[in-house]
């Protein structure tokens, strides 16, 4: 079942395969060939050792939290209970107050809940991003000992480049043959028309 959705993004690092072989060429500023390799970045860090581990800690932190929220959940329902019980034999300022007391303990537990789920989304990213830190580390370590200049990512839904040599960044050589090509745009200017004379 992965492999078949891993087929477009397999397409894609062929189609780059192929297009970087027709620049691997050596050229006057460059006597070396392009190496690329490919590398399926989604597969990696959901498979990892690190990432399964990660998504554990998430879990067991998960069960925990709805376990203290369904607690807070039953005391506020057995409350509003209470409330609907009381509300004949109560006065209309108490049943007011009662029913505040308890829009505010829902209050507080949505608070909780927001803040219990923005923890575990902060604790997973933060986790991730120690995977990608050293998987990076790992890609250049592999491109060093293979002389790799570039990776491409098999993961469609991921960025394609993950690693490249800076001697493949053309960018200021292209912007820099630009300015000296065409420093200023001239833009011929229309005469104002007469139709309004």
């Amino acid at each position: 079942m992965e492999t078949r959705s891993n087929v477009p993004g397999l397409i894609a690092a062929v189609f780059l395969l192929a297009i970087c072989a027709l620049f691997s060429a050596p050229s006057g500023a460059s006597s070396q060939p392009t190496k690329v390799a490919v590398v399926d970045h989604k597969l990696i860090t959901r498979d990892s050792i690190a990432a399964k581990g990660l998504r554990n800690l998430i879990e067991q932190r998960y069960q925990r939290y709805q376990a203290e929220i369904k607690d807070a959940q039953n005391a506020l329902e057995k409350a509003s209970e209470e409330l609907k019980l009381q509300s004949a034999t109560l006065d209309a300022d108490q049943l007011k107050k009662r029913r505040a007391e308890i829009r505010q303990q829902a209050t507080e537990l949505s608070r909780i809940l927001q803040s219990r789920k923005s923890e575990l989304d902060q604790l997973f990213n933060r986790g991730m991003a120690q995977i990608d830190v050293v998987l990076n580390k790992i890609l250049r370590k592999m491109a060093k000992e293979r002389g790799i200049n570039m990776f491409i990512n098999a993961t469609k839904s991921r960025r394609i480049v993950l690693f490249i040599d800076t001697n493949l960044v053309l960018t200021n050589e292209a912007l820099e043959r630009l300015d000296k090509m065409l420093p200023k745009v001239e833009l011929a200017v229309s005469p104002p028309s007469s139709k309004g004379q």
